[in-house]
Protein backbone atom coordinates (compact mmCIF):
# COMPACT_ATOMS: atom_id res chain seq x y z
CA UNK A 1 0.00 0.00 0.00
CA UNK A 2 0.86 3.15 -0.81
CA UNK A 3 1.00 6.06 2.34
CA UNK A 4 0.60 9.44 1.42
CA UNK A 5 1.27 12.46 4.90
CA UNK A 6 -1.13 15.14 4.40
CA UNK A 7 -1.96 17.99 6.64
CA UNK A 8 -2.29 17.18 10.57
CA UNK A 9 -5.83 18.66 10.38
CA UNK A 10 -9.17 15.43 10.23
CA UNK A 11 -10.80 15.51 7.60
CA UNK A 12 -14.81 16.27 8.44
CA UNK A 13 -16.76 15.81 5.16
CA UNK A 14 -16.65 14.46 2.14
CA UNK A 15 -13.86 14.91 -0.62
CA UNK A 16 -14.85 18.34 -2.99
CA UNK A 17 -15.09 17.44 -6.66
CA UNK A 18 -11.15 18.54 -8.19
CA UNK A 19 -9.67 16.88 -5.15
CA UNK A 20 -6.65 14.44 -6.30
CA UNK A 21 -5.54 11.17 -4.16
CA UNK A 22 -2.27 10.15 -4.42
CA UNK A 23 -1.80 12.43 -7.56
CA UNK A 24 -3.40 10.03 -9.63
CA UNK A 25 -7.24 10.16 -8.94
CA UNK A 26 -9.18 12.75 -9.54
CA UNK A 27 -12.78 13.39 -7.61
CA UNK A 28 -15.37 13.96 -9.74
CA UNK A 29 -18.50 13.65 -7.88
CA UNK A 30 -19.84 11.73 -4.76
CA UNK A 31 -22.07 8.71 -5.12
CA UNK A 32 -22.92 7.85 -1.22
CA UNK A 33 -22.15 8.59 2.05
CA UNK A 34 -22.15 6.20 4.59
CA UNK A 35 -19.42 4.03 6.45
CA UNK A 36 -17.86 3.35 3.38
CA UNK A 37 -18.24 6.51 1.02
CA UNK A 38 -18.20 6.19 -3.29
CA UNK A 39 -17.09 8.41 -5.43
CA UNK A 40 -16.75 8.89 -9.26
CA UNK A 41 -13.31 9.42 -10.00
CA UNK A 42 -10.90 9.68 -13.43
CA UNK A 43 -7.33 8.41 -14.09
CA UNK A 44 -5.86 9.72 -16.77
CA UNK A 45 -8.92 9.19 -19.33
CA UNK A 46 -10.40 5.99 -17.59
CA UNK A 47 -13.77 6.13 -15.34
CA UNK A 48 -13.48 4.74 -11.63
CA UNK A 49 -15.69 3.91 -8.73
CA UNK A 50 -13.14 4.55 -5.62
CA UNK A 51 -14.67 3.47 -2.51
CA UNK A 52 -13.29 5.67 0.72
CA UNK A 53 -13.62 4.96 4.63
CA UNK A 54 -11.81 6.48 7.70
CA UNK A 55 -9.20 4.37 9.57
CA UNK A 56 -9.36 3.85 13.26
CA UNK A 57 -6.17 2.66 14.30
CA UNK A 58 -4.93 0.16 11.99
CA UNK A 59 -8.02 -0.65 10.53
CA UNK A 60 -11.42 0.47 8.61
CA UNK A 61 -15.13 -0.61 7.54
CA UNK A 62 -13.03 -1.26 4.00
CA UNK A 63 -9.95 -3.46 5.13
CA UNK A 64 -12.59 -5.65 7.61
CA UNK A 65 -14.50 -5.78 4.25
CA UNK A 66 -11.78 -6.68 2.18
CA UNK A 67 -10.49 -9.45 4.40
CA UNK A 68 -14.50 -11.08 4.53
CA UNK A 69 -14.73 -10.69 0.26
CA UNK A 70 -11.35 -11.18 -0.83
CA UNK A 71 -11.40 -14.80 -1.61
CA UNK A 72 -15.30 -14.36 -3.19
CA UNK A 73 -14.78 -15.30 -6.85
CA UNK A 74 -16.72 -14.75 -10.29
CA UNK A 75 -17.34 -11.68 -12.31
CA UNK A 76 -21.18 -10.90 -10.48
CA UNK A 77 -19.14 -9.36 -7.55
CA UNK A 78 -17.71 -6.16 -7.45
CA UNK A 79 -14.18 -6.49 -6.90
CA UNK A 80 -11.83 -3.72 -6.54
CA UNK A 81 -8.11 -3.89 -7.44
CA UNK A 82 -6.46 -1.08 -6.10
CA UNK A 83 -6.47 -0.61 -2.53
CA UNK A 84 -4.05 2.06 -1.21
CA UNK A 85 -4.10 4.27 2.23
CA UNK A 86 -3.91 8.38 2.06
CA UNK A 87 -3.63 10.16 5.15
CA UNK A 88 -5.90 8.15 7.60
CA UNK A 89 -8.36 6.96 4.90
CA UNK A 90 -8.76 3.74 3.34
CA UNK A 91 -9.38 3.41 -0.46
CA UNK A 92 -10.52 0.95 -2.91
CA UNK A 93 -10.85 1.69 -6.90
CA UNK A 94 -12.56 -0.32 -9.52
CA UNK A 95 -12.93 0.19 -13.00
CA UNK A 96 -15.98 2.36 -13.90
CA UNK A 97 -18.60 -0.96 -13.80
CA UNK A 98 -21.41 0.08 -15.62
CA UNK A 99 -25.09 1.84 -14.29
CA UNK A 100 -26.42 1.71 -11.46
CA UNK A 101 -30.15 0.56 -11.70
CA UNK A 102 -31.44 3.15 -9.44
CA UNK A 103 -29.87 5.40 -12.10
CA UNK A 104 -31.58 3.59 -15.08
CA UNK A 105 -35.24 4.10 -13.24
CA UNK A 106 -34.88 7.77 -12.62
CA UNK A 107 -33.79 8.12 -16.21
CA UNK A 108 -36.51 5.67 -17.86
CA UNK A 109 -39.05 5.27 -15.39
CA UNK A 110 -40.09 1.58 -14.27
CA UNK A 111 -39.22 -1.47 -15.45
CA UNK A 112 -41.27 -4.10 -17.70
CA UNK A 113 -42.13 -7.10 -15.66
CA UNK A 114 -40.13 -9.82 -17.90
CA UNK A 115 -37.28 -7.31 -17.22
CA UNK A 116 -37.68 -7.09 -13.82
CA UNK A 117 -38.50 -10.70 -13.96
CA UNK A 118 -35.15 -11.32 -15.08
CA UNK A 119 -33.16 -9.01 -13.20
CA UNK A 120 -34.32 -10.86 -10.18
CA UNK A 121 -33.81 -14.46 -11.36
CA UNK A 122 -29.90 -12.94 -11.44
CA UNK A 123 -29.93 -11.45 -8.69
CA UNK A 124 -31.22 -14.87 -7.02
CA UNK A 125 -28.15 -16.51 -8.95
CA UNK A 126 -26.06 -14.71 -7.31
CA UNK A 127 -27.15 -14.22 -3.57
CA UNK A 128 -27.30 -18.01 -4.22
CA UNK A 129 -23.67 -18.53 -4.51
CA UNK A 130 -22.75 -16.31 -1.93
CA UNK A 131 -24.81 -17.63 0.25
CA UNK A 132 -22.82 -21.04 -0.56
CA UNK A 133 -19.95 -19.59 0.66
CA UNK A 134 -21.66 -18.51 3.78
CA UNK A 135 -21.88 -14.75 3.48
CA UNK A 136 -24.85 -12.10 3.60
CA UNK A 137 -25.12 -9.57 1.53
CA UNK A 138 -27.32 -7.35 4.10
CA UNK A 139 -27.10 -4.21 1.42
CA UNK A 140 -28.76 -5.61 -1.51
CA UNK A 141 -30.52 -2.10 -2.87
CA UNK A 142 -30.51 -0.40 -6.58
CA UNK A 143 -27.84 1.77 -6.14
CA UNK A 144 -25.53 -1.19 -5.28
CA UNK A 145 -26.27 -3.21 -8.60
CA UNK A 146 -24.23 -2.67 -11.24
CA UNK A 147 -25.23 -3.58 -14.86
CA UNK A 148 -22.81 -3.00 -18.05
CA UNK A 149 -23.49 -3.22 -21.59
CA UNK A 150 -23.08 -6.78 -22.19
CA UNK A 151 -25.96 -7.41 -19.64
CA UNK A 152 -23.47 -8.61 -16.71
CA UNK A 153 -25.45 -7.43 -13.27
CA UNK A 154 -22.81 -7.39 -10.81
CA UNK A 155 -23.27 -6.85 -7.11
CA UNK A 156 -21.77 -4.34 -4.53
CA UNK A 157 -21.22 -5.64 -1.41
CA UNK A 158 -18.84 -3.82 0.16
CA UNK A 159 -20.76 -2.11 3.32
CA UNK A 160 -22.22 -4.40 5.33
CA UNK A 161 -21.69 -8.25 4.20
CA UNK A 162 -20.33 -10.31 7.06
CA UNK A 163 -20.60 -13.80 7.59
CA UNK A 164 -22.98 -16.52 8.42
CA UNK A 165 -21.16 -18.45 11.04
CA UNK A 166 -20.47 -14.81 12.56
CA UNK A 167 -22.75 -15.04 15.49
CA UNK A 168 -21.83 -12.29 17.17
CA UNK A 169 -23.46 -10.19 14.54
CA UNK A 170 -26.77 -12.04 14.41
CA UNK A 171 -28.64 -10.33 16.97
CA UNK A 172 -27.22 -7.10 16.54
CA UNK A 173 -29.37 -4.20 14.95
CA UNK A 174 -26.87 -2.39 12.49
CA UNK A 175 -27.59 0.34 9.77
CA UNK A 176 -29.92 0.16 7.46
CA UNK A 177 -31.16 1.18 3.98
CA UNK A 178 -34.72 3.00 4.20
CA UNK A 179 -37.17 0.60 1.23
CA UNK A 180 -34.83 -1.78 1.23
CA UNK A 181 -33.83 -3.53 4.72
CA UNK A 182 -35.56 -6.59 5.71
CA UNK A 183 -37.38 -5.96 9.55
CA UNK A 184 -34.24 -8.08 11.02
CA UNK A 185 -31.92 -4.95 10.33
CA UNK A 186 -34.36 -3.25 11.88
CA UNK A 187 -33.57 -5.74 15.25
CA UNK A 188 -36.85 -7.78 14.87
CA UNK A 189 -35.45 -11.36 14.08
CA UNK A 190 -32.30 -13.53 13.71
CA UNK A 191 -30.34 -12.48 10.52
CA UNK A 192 -29.70 -15.04 8.01
CA UNK A 193 -30.26 -15.84 3.97
CA UNK A 194 -33.67 -14.84 3.98
CA UNK A 195 -32.91 -11.35 5.10
CA UNK A 196 -31.42 -10.43 1.27
CA UNK A 197 -34.33 -12.33 0.12
CA UNK A 198 -36.73 -9.52 1.51
CA UNK A 199 -33.82 -6.95 0.03
CA UNK A 200 -34.31 -8.95 -3.39
CA UNK A 201 -38.12 -8.32 -3.39
CA UNK A 202 -37.77 -4.91 -2.25
CA UNK A 203 -35.97 -4.10 -5.48
CA UNK A 204 -38.26 -5.75 -7.75
CA UNK A 205 -41.24 -3.96 -6.21
CA UNK A 206 -38.75 -0.69 -6.46
CA UNK A 207 -37.97 -1.47 -10.35
CA UNK A 208 -41.65 -2.64 -10.95
CA UNK A 209 -43.67 0.21 -9.74
CA UNK A 210 -40.80 3.29 -9.19
CA UNK A 211 -41.66 3.27 -5.60
CA UNK A 212 -39.55 3.19 -2.80
CA UNK A 213 -40.94 0.87 0.40
CA UNK A 214 -42.14 3.47 2.98
CA UNK A 215 -40.89 0.83 5.64
CA UNK A 216 -40.15 3.05 8.30
CA UNK A 217 -43.29 5.56 9.16
CA UNK A 218 -44.78 4.54 12.09
CA UNK A 219 -48.36 4.07 9.97
CA UNK A 220 -47.11 1.69 7.70
CA UNK A 221 -43.92 -0.23 9.55
CA UNK A 222 -43.48 -2.95 7.20
CA UNK A 223 -46.84 -3.23 6.21
CA UNK A 224 -46.65 -3.64 2.41
CA UNK A 225 -49.43 -3.31 -0.29
CA UNK A 226 -49.16 -5.25 -3.42
CA UNK A 227 -48.07 -3.28 -6.61
CA UNK A 228 -50.50 -2.47 -8.97
CA UNK A 229 -49.23 -3.66 -11.64
CA UNK A 230 -51.39 -5.74 -14.78
CA UNK A 231 -50.37 -8.37 -16.42
CA UNK A 232 -47.53 -9.65 -14.09
CA UNK A 233 -49.60 -11.51 -11.19
CA UNK A 234 -46.86 -14.45 -10.85
CA UNK A 235 -44.53 -11.80 -10.28
CA UNK A 236 -46.26 -9.95 -8.13
CA UNK A 237 -47.28 -12.88 -6.06
CA UNK A 238 -43.31 -13.88 -5.92
CA UNK A 239 -42.51 -10.17 -4.35
CA UNK A 240 -45.24 -9.90 -1.75
CA UNK A 241 -43.78 -13.17 -0.39
CA UNK A 242 -40.40 -12.45 -0.45
CA UNK A 243 -41.33 -9.12 1.42
CA UNK A 244 -43.49 -10.90 4.47
CA UNK A 245 -42.40 -9.25 8.02
CA UNK A 246 -41.46 -12.84 9.25
CA UNK A 247 -38.53 -14.48 7.78
CA UNK A 248 -40.26 -17.63 8.21
CA UNK A 249 -43.28 -17.38 5.88
CA UNK A 250 -40.90 -15.74 3.35
CA UNK A 251 -39.29 -18.32 0.87
CA UNK A 252 -36.47 -20.56 2.63
CA UNK A 253 -33.48 -19.93 0.55
CA UNK A 254 -32.63 -18.37 -2.67
CA UNK A 255 -33.16 -21.00 -4.99
CA UNK A 256 -37.02 -21.62 -3.89
CA UNK A 257 -37.34 -18.10 -4.48
CA UNK A 258 -35.89 -18.76 -7.68
CA UNK A 259 -37.76 -21.13 -8.40
CA UNK A 260 -40.85 -19.66 -7.71
CA UNK A 261 -40.16 -16.76 -10.23
CA UNK A 262 -39.34 -19.03 -12.85
CA UNK A 263 -43.22 -21.26 -12.70
CA UNK A 264 -44.80 -18.82 -10.28
CA UNK A 265 -47.97 -20.97 -10.89
CA UNK A 266 -46.60 -23.74 -8.60
CA UNK A 267 -46.25 -21.60 -5.88
CA UNK A 268 -48.64 -22.06 -2.82
CA UNK A 269 -50.36 -19.20 -1.68
CA UNK A 270 -48.69 -19.75 1.96
CA UNK A 271 -45.21 -20.87 2.44
CA UNK A 272 -44.48 -24.25 3.88
CA UNK A 273 -45.24 -23.93 7.98
CA UNK A 274 -42.28 -23.25 10.06
CA UNK A 275 -41.82 -25.67 12.83
CA UNK A 276 -44.22 -23.63 15.24
CA UNK A 277 -42.01 -21.09 17.83
CA UNK A 278 -41.56 -21.74 21.58
CA UNK A 279 -44.53 -20.22 23.37
CA UNK A 280 -44.10 -17.09 25.25
CA UNK A 281 -42.34 -17.98 28.72
CA UNK A 282 -44.90 -17.51 31.38
CA UNK A 283 -44.41 -14.29 33.96
CA UNK A 284 -42.02 -15.53 36.89
CA UNK A 285 -44.33 -16.80 39.70
CA UNK A 286 -43.60 -14.42 42.77
CA UNK A 287 -42.72 -16.87 45.89
CA UNK A 288 -45.36 -16.55 48.35
CA UNK A 289 -44.92 -13.62 51.13
CA UNK A 290 -42.15 -14.15 53.75
CA UNK A 291 -43.65 -14.79 57.25
CA UNK A 292 -42.52 -12.68 60.10
CA UNK A 293 -44.13 -13.43 64.06
CA UNK A 294 -46.88 -15.66 61.89
CA UNK A 295 -47.76 -13.06 60.13
CA UNK A 296 -47.37 -11.87 56.36
CA UNK A 297 -44.52 -9.37 55.60
CA UNK A 298 -45.42 -6.24 53.78
CA UNK A 299 -44.57 -6.51 50.29
CA UNK A 300 -45.33 -4.74 47.13
CA UNK A 301 -44.60 -4.67 42.80
CA UNK A 302 -41.81 -4.02 41.42
CA UNK A 303 -42.66 -0.76 39.26
CA UNK A 304 -40.24 0.37 36.25
CA UNK A 305 -40.97 3.30 33.74
CA UNK A 306 -38.73 4.95 30.85
CA UNK A 307 -39.37 7.86 28.72
CA UNK A 308 -37.43 9.23 26.01
CA UNK A 309 -37.80 12.26 23.12
CA UNK A 310 -37.43 9.68 20.28
CA UNK A 311 -35.49 10.18 16.98
CA UNK A 312 -37.51 12.91 15.30
CA UNK A 313 -39.12 15.75 18.34
CA UNK A 314 -37.32 18.53 19.75
CA UNK A 315 -39.16 18.37 23.50
CA UNK A 316 -40.77 15.52 25.48
CA UNK A 317 -43.84 16.34 26.19
CA UNK A 318 -44.86 12.71 27.47
CA UNK A 319 -44.68 12.40 31.16
CA UNK A 320 -44.68 9.70 33.31
CA UNK A 321 -45.48 8.72 37.81
CA UNK A 322 -45.18 6.34 40.21
CA UNK A 323 -46.04 7.20 43.57
CA UNK A 324 -46.18 4.95 46.91
CA UNK A 325 -47.89 5.67 49.83
CA UNK A 326 -47.02 3.49 52.69
CA UNK A 327 -47.84 4.76 56.67
CA UNK A 328 -49.31 3.27 59.93
CA UNK A 329 -52.62 4.80 61.52
CA UNK A 330 -53.80 2.43 64.62
CA UNK A 331 -51.24 -0.23 64.23
CA UNK A 332 -52.02 -1.12 60.76
CA UNK A 333 -50.21 -0.59 57.77
CA UNK A 334 -52.15 0.87 54.56
CA UNK A 335 -49.97 0.15 51.11
CA UNK A 336 -51.08 1.75 47.88
CA UNK A 337 -49.24 2.88 44.44
CA UNK A 338 -50.47 5.16 41.74
CA UNK A 339 -48.61 4.77 38.08
CA UNK A 340 -49.83 6.75 35.42
CA UNK A 341 -48.58 7.62 31.57
CA UNK A 342 -49.00 11.04 30.51
CA UNK A 343 -48.68 12.08 26.64
CA UNK A 344 -48.71 16.06 26.38
CA UNK A 345 -50.51 17.51 22.97
CA UNK A 346 -50.73 21.22 21.71
CA UNK A 347 -47.72 22.46 20.63
CA UNK A 348 -43.80 22.11 21.62
CA UNK A 349 -44.54 25.37 24.18
CA UNK A 350 -47.40 24.06 25.65
CA UNK A 351 -48.03 20.29 25.51
CA UNK A 352 -45.30 19.65 27.86
CA UNK A 353 -47.18 21.74 30.87
CA UNK A 354 -50.28 20.35 30.32
CA UNK A 355 -48.76 16.80 30.77
CA UNK A 356 -46.98 18.22 34.24
CA UNK A 357 -49.99 19.97 35.46
CA UNK A 358 -51.64 16.90 35.12
CA UNK A 359 -48.85 14.76 36.79
CA UNK A 360 -49.35 16.88 39.82
CA UNK A 361 -52.62 17.16 40.52
CA UNK A 362 -53.57 13.67 40.32
CA UNK A 363 -50.88 12.80 42.14
CA UNK A 364 -52.06 15.45 45.21
CA UNK A 365 -55.87 14.37 44.45
CA UNK A 366 -55.36 10.82 44.92
CA UNK A 367 -52.96 11.19 47.83
CA UNK A 368 -55.32 13.63 50.11
CA UNK A 369 -58.48 11.30 49.17
CA UNK A 370 -56.88 8.07 50.09
CA UNK A 371 -55.48 8.97 53.53
CA UNK A 372 -59.12 10.33 54.31
CA UNK A 373 -60.48 6.91 53.64
CA UNK A 374 -58.98 4.62 56.22
CA UNK A 375 -60.39 2.28 58.88
CA UNK A 376 -63.51 2.14 56.69
CA UNK A 377 -64.07 5.35 58.27
CA UNK A 378 -66.22 7.84 56.20
CA UNK A 379 -64.57 11.13 56.53
CA UNK A 380 -65.72 12.51 53.96
CA UNK A 381 -68.73 12.37 52.97
CA UNK A 382 -68.75 12.27 49.00
CA UNK A 383 -66.08 9.53 49.29
CA UNK A 384 -68.12 5.85 49.38
CA UNK A 385 -67.12 3.31 51.56
CA UNK A 386 -67.01 0.52 49.66
CA UNK A 387 -63.24 -0.54 48.00
CA UNK A 388 -64.37 -0.85 44.22
CA UNK A 389 -66.43 2.62 44.35
CA UNK A 390 -63.59 4.98 46.55
CA UNK A 391 -60.95 3.68 43.74
CA UNK A 392 -63.12 4.31 40.66
CA UNK A 393 -64.44 7.66 42.35
CA UNK A 394 -61.13 9.07 43.82
CA UNK A 395 -59.34 8.28 40.15
CA UNK A 396 -62.34 10.11 38.56
CA UNK A 397 -62.47 13.06 40.78
CA UNK A 398 -58.39 13.30 40.24
CA UNK A 399 -58.34 12.98 36.32
CA UNK A 400 -61.85 15.88 36.24
CA UNK A 401 -59.17 18.21 38.52
CA UNK A 402 -56.60 17.84 35.98
CA UNK A 403 -58.88 18.90 33.37
CA UNK A 404 -60.04 21.75 35.23
CA UNK A 405 -56.87 22.85 36.05
CA UNK A 406 -55.34 22.43 31.96
CA UNK A 407 -58.38 24.24 31.05
CA UNK A 408 -58.51 27.32 33.08
CA UNK A 409 -54.54 27.67 32.64
CA UNK A 410 -55.34 27.62 28.91
CA UNK A 411 -58.19 29.77 29.40
CA UNK A 412 -55.84 32.69 30.58
CA UNK A 413 -53.62 33.10 26.75
CA UNK A 414 -55.14 32.98 23.75
CA UNK A 415 -52.40 31.10 22.28
CA UNK A 416 -52.67 27.96 24.77
CA UNK A 417 -56.01 26.96 23.01
CA UNK A 418 -56.45 23.17 22.20
CA UNK A 419 -53.64 22.65 24.62
CA UNK A 420 -53.77 19.37 26.22
CA UNK A 421 -53.23 15.85 27.11
CA UNK A 422 -53.96 11.81 27.20
CA UNK A 423 -53.73 9.93 29.98
CA UNK A 424 -53.82 6.58 32.00
CA UNK A 425 -53.98 6.05 35.41
CA UNK A 426 -53.76 2.40 37.20
CA UNK A 427 -54.56 2.58 40.91
CA UNK A 428 -53.56 -0.88 42.84
CA UNK A 429 -55.27 -1.28 46.15
CA UNK A 430 -56.16 -4.46 47.67
CA UNK A 431 -55.44 -7.43 45.33
CA UNK A 432 -57.25 -5.30 42.57
CA UNK A 433 -56.04 -2.83 39.72
CA UNK A 434 -58.02 0.14 38.79
CA UNK A 435 -57.64 1.97 35.57
CA UNK A 436 -58.80 5.39 34.97
CA UNK A 437 -58.36 6.76 31.05
CA UNK A 438 -58.90 10.02 28.82
CA UNK A 439 -57.02 9.68 25.05
CA UNK A 440 -55.32 7.42 23.41
CA UNK A 441 -52.57 6.69 25.81
CA UNK A 442 -53.39 2.19 26.86
CA UNK A 443 -53.38 0.00 29.88
CA UNK A 444 -53.24 -3.47 29.37
CA UNK A 445 -53.12 -6.14 31.72
CA UNK A 446 -50.83 -9.79 31.42
CA UNK A 447 -51.59 -12.77 32.63
CA UNK A 448 -51.45 -15.99 30.56
CA UNK A 449 -52.08 -13.24 27.55
CA UNK A 450 -52.32 -9.70 27.37
CA UNK A 451 -55.37 -8.01 27.55
CA UNK A 452 -55.99 -4.10 26.44
CA UNK A 453 -58.16 -2.78 29.16
CA UNK A 454 -58.44 0.67 27.53
CA UNK A 455 -60.02 1.52 24.74
CA UNK A 456 -59.09 4.27 22.49
CA UNK A 457 -60.76 7.32 22.10
CA UNK A 458 -59.90 8.25 18.87
CA UNK A 459 -61.72 8.14 15.92
CA UNK A 460 -60.20 4.79 14.11
CA UNK A 461 -60.58 3.52 17.87
CA UNK A 462 -64.71 4.03 17.74
CA UNK A 463 -64.65 2.58 13.86
CA UNK A 464 -62.77 -0.60 14.88
CA UNK A 465 -65.01 -0.91 17.83
CA UNK A 466 -67.75 -0.61 15.70
CA UNK A 467 -66.58 -3.65 13.85
CA UNK A 468 -66.24 -0.94 10.35
CA UNK A 469 -62.32 -1.10 10.80
CA UNK A 470 -60.03 -4.14 11.57
CA UNK A 471 -56.82 -3.76 13.09
CA UNK A 472 -54.63 -3.68 10.81
CA UNK A 473 -56.22 -1.31 9.08
CA UNK A 474 -56.42 1.37 12.02
CA UNK A 475 -53.04 1.33 12.05
CA UNK A 476 -52.18 2.51 8.79
CA UNK A 477 -55.10 4.87 8.38
CA UNK A 478 -54.39 8.49 8.02
CA UNK A 479 -57.06 9.17 10.29
CA UNK A 480 -55.60 7.68 13.22
CA UNK A 481 -54.29 10.49 15.23
CA UNK A 482 -57.88 12.05 15.59
CA UNK A 483 -58.77 12.09 19.18
CA UNK A 484 -61.78 13.07 20.33
CA UNK A 485 -61.21 13.21 24.11
CA UNK A 486 -58.43 14.52 26.39
CA UNK A 487 -57.96 16.80 29.40
CA UNK A 488 -57.41 20.31 29.03
CA UNK A 489 -59.49 20.67 25.90
CA UNK A 490 -63.33 21.31 27.61
CA UNK A 491 -63.98 22.90 30.70
CA UNK A 492 -65.51 19.32 31.80
CA UNK A 493 -64.49 15.33 30.77
CA UNK A 494 -65.82 12.16 30.44
CA UNK A 495 -63.73 9.55 32.24
CA UNK A 496 -63.26 5.73 31.73
CA UNK A 497 -62.95 3.54 34.37
CA UNK A 498 -61.98 -0.59 34.40
CA UNK A 499 -60.59 -2.84 37.30
CA UNK A 500 -58.69 -6.53 36.63
CA UNK A 501 -58.31 -8.76 39.42
CA UNK A 502 -55.10 -9.61 40.02
CA UNK A 503 -52.49 -12.47 41.17
CA UNK A 504 -49.09 -12.48 42.07
CA UNK A 505 -47.32 -12.91 38.57
CA UNK A 506 -49.71 -10.53 37.13
CA UNK A 507 -48.31 -7.63 34.86
CA UNK A 508 -49.65 -4.37 34.06
CA UNK A 509 -48.19 -1.83 31.55
CA UNK A 510 -49.25 1.76 30.78
CA UNK A 511 -47.52 3.50 27.42
CA UNK A 512 -48.39 6.05 25.51
CA UNK A 513 -48.93 6.00 21.58
CA UNK A 514 -45.34 6.58 20.84
CA UNK A 515 -44.73 3.01 21.99
CA UNK A 516 -47.88 1.08 21.12
CA UNK A 517 -48.13 1.95 17.45
CA UNK A 518 -44.86 0.10 16.37
CA UNK A 519 -45.79 -3.36 17.51
CA UNK A 520 -48.53 -5.67 16.06
CA UNK A 521 -50.48 -7.25 18.67
CA UNK A 522 -48.84 -10.14 18.65
CA UNK A 523 -45.45 -8.97 18.53
CA UNK A 524 -46.07 -6.73 21.62
CA UNK A 525 -47.46 -9.43 23.34
CA UNK A 526 -44.59 -11.73 23.05
CA UNK A 527 -41.93 -9.06 24.33
CA UNK A 528 -43.96 -7.87 27.25
CA UNK A 529 -44.56 -11.67 28.30
CA UNK A 530 -41.09 -12.66 28.41
CA UNK A 531 -38.90 -13.17 30.70
CA UNK A 532 -37.42 -9.90 31.67
CA UNK A 533 -37.74 -7.97 34.44
CA UNK A 534 -39.62 -4.74 34.14
CA UNK A 535 -36.76 -2.43 33.85
CA UNK A 536 -35.48 -4.14 31.51
CA UNK A 537 -38.38 -4.94 29.24
CA UNK A 538 -39.17 -1.08 29.72
CA UNK A 539 -35.25 -0.22 27.99
CA UNK A 540 -35.71 -3.12 25.29
CA UNK A 541 -39.38 -1.71 24.07
CA UNK A 542 -38.68 1.74 23.77
CA UNK A 543 -34.74 1.32 21.95
CA UNK A 544 -36.93 -0.65 19.77
CA UNK A 545 -39.19 1.50 18.58
CA UNK A 546 -35.79 4.41 18.27
CA UNK A 547 -34.88 1.62 15.46
CA UNK A 548 -38.23 1.98 14.24
CA UNK A 549 -37.84 5.64 13.42
CA UNK A 550 -39.55 6.99 16.94
CA UNK A 551 -41.05 10.27 15.27
CA UNK A 552 -42.93 10.51 18.33
CA UNK A 553 -42.19 10.45 22.02
CA UNK A 554 -42.10 7.06 24.30
CA UNK A 555 -42.99 6.27 27.37
CA UNK A 556 -43.82 3.10 29.32
CA UNK A 557 -44.12 1.94 32.84
CA UNK A 558 -44.65 -1.89 33.94
CA UNK A 559 -45.73 -3.04 37.26
CA UNK A 560 -44.95 -6.67 38.45
CA UNK A 561 -47.30 -8.24 40.91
Amino acid sequence: METQSGDDRPRLGPLEPGSQILDRYLIESLLESGPILRYQARRDDQTFLLLEARRTGDVSQLSRQRELLSGLGGEWFLQPSDFFTADDFDYAATPWPGERLEDQLAKSGPFPPDQVNKLLERLLEELRELHAQKMLSRSVQPGRIWTDSEGTVRLDLWERACSTESSSESEEVCSVTPGFSAPEMYGLGTQDERLDLFSVAAVGYFLLTGQRLDLESRESFFVIPPPAVTGADGLVKVIMRGLRKKPEERFENAAAMLEALKSPESMTDEPTPAPAPAPSPSPVPVPPLPKKNGKAAVTGPEVAMFSHIGCVRRINQDACLELRFSFYEKSRRYDGWLVTVIDGMGGEAEGDKAASLALRTIAQEVVAADLSLRNGRQTTVLMPEDLDQRCHYLLERALRAANRTIFEYASQDSARQGMGCTITACLLAGSKAYFAQVGDTRGYHGRDRLVQVTTDHSLVGRLVAMGSLTLEEARVSPQRSIIYRALGTNPDVEVDLFDRDLVPGDRIVLCSDGVWEYFEADEFEHHIMGPQSPQELCQKMVDLCLSRGADDNATIAIIQC
